[in-house]
């Protein structure tokens, strides 16, 4: 498994994502037409294709290879031809992925980039971000004051959202001096750290009602702590030392990188749900995992664990990326569990999905490991 190879395939699957087919389509029409249901849209611009955009982006800063920042831009300058149409919070993810590439440009990394000038990007990534940043402006919020994952179900909060969002509030509002978007993504963050947790196990639930104080999902599903951990340790990269509730936020990193840990299979990978060691390896779990603490390494927000070995976390990466390789066959990334439908919907199927190559690619790019 080659950056080059894994690469292509996020190209592919950002140009055709998602594909529906027939047979949905029909089903879409009946729920809509007939029976007068609502469907959820079916959006190009949603969070599985921010994942790969990142993923190609981490790609190009890896290796140079303009042409993976310039499909990455291409998707963005797409997004704006649909008039940034956000449905959901997830579609904030492309915010982030525009503030990062509009850091690349600012810092002389994307100089290579042809397709489009310079000048011509840093205004795409503007107007994205300012975008996304007025749909948060003007959104409803819940009676905490933070951002409900679904408004049809305002006091729901998912652990997906903590690193959907979390990021970008905290990069724009410190890029930006303005505090209430930085108050935000903190609010967000802690109010899950304080409720959403499990505290025999220190991993999350899947989320939690805001109304009830009940907790939902299962315990430690991988992905959940994937997000959970991408959105502690990006926002933690944005915040200066002295902020508020930065200390709560790198001991919580610090916290649930350690927890994951704990629950490595024999065969040196993840499981669907972490706790689950028998069942079945989920690659999306492992390169989320393995991406945000590859990341928390290389910004020097972790340390190893008490009574581990020096140079623990390197070790263990290492061996999710093996398990990762193992996943490699024909040309595409499999072993990845399909997309969750809710609380406690947990979809046993496994296969090629973007959310596993867009995390691969990146936990890959980032590690510096097999450049292509």
């Amino acid at each position: 498994m080659e950056i080059q190879a894994l690469a292509q395939q996020a190209v592919e699957q950002l140009a055709t994502y998602p594909s529906v087919t027939a047979k949905e389509k029909c089903k879409r029409l009946l729920k809509y037409g007939v029976l007068r249901q609502k469907v959820a849209p079916i959006d190009p611009f949603s969070w599985p294709c921010a994942l790969l955009g990142e993923g190609l982006l981490e790609a190009f800063l890896a290796t140079g290879e303009s042409a993976y920042l310039e499909v990455a831009a291409g998707y963005l300058k797409r997004w704006k031809t649909r008039k940034f149409s956000i449905h959901y919070v997830d579609n904030i993810m492309n915010a982030h992925l525009a503030l990062r590439i509009g850091d690349a440009v600012l810092q002389g990394r994307a100089d290579a980039c042809h397709a489009v000038g310079k000048q011509e990007l840093l205004e795409l990534c503007k107007q994205t971000q300012d975008a996304c940043a007025d749909w948060i402006v003007h959104v409803a919020r819940t009676a905490e004051g933070i951002l409900a994952y679904r408004q049809h179900h305002p006091d729901w909060l998912f652990a997906d959202a903590l690193g959907m969002v979390c990021p970008f509030l905290c990069g724009y509002g410190v890029r930006r001096k303005d505090a209430s978007f930085v108050e935000l993504g903190v609010r967000q963050l802690t109010r899950f750290l304080q409720k959403g947790m499990d505290e025999k196990t220190g991993l999350p639930y899947h989320g939690y009602d805001e109304k009830t104080g009940l907790k939902y999902g299962i315990i430690g599903w991988g992905r959940a702590c994937g997000w959970m951990l991408l959105g502690l340790g990006q926002s933690l990269q944005y915040l200066p030392e002295d902020a508020s509730s930065y200390q709560e936020i790198l001991q919580a990193f610090q916290r649930l990188a350690a927890a994951c840990t704990v629950w490595q299979r024999a065969d040196g990978g993840l499981s669907w749900q972490l706790c689950a060691t028998e069942g079945p390896r989920d690659s999306s779990a492992e390169a989320m995992i393995g991406l945000a603490l590859a990341r928390g390494r290389k910004a020097g927000l972790l340390r190893d664990p008490v009574g581990k070995p020096p140079g623990f976390y390197g070790r263990f990466a290492g061996q999710l990326l093996d398990r990762l390789e193992s996943s490699w066959r024909q040309g595409r990334l499999g072993d990845c569990s399909g997309e969750c439908r809710g609380f406690a919907e947990y979809p046993q199927n496994y296969g090629c999905y973007p959310w596993g190559t867009g995390s691969a690619l990146a936990f890959l790019a980032v590690c510096g490991s097999k450049g292509g």
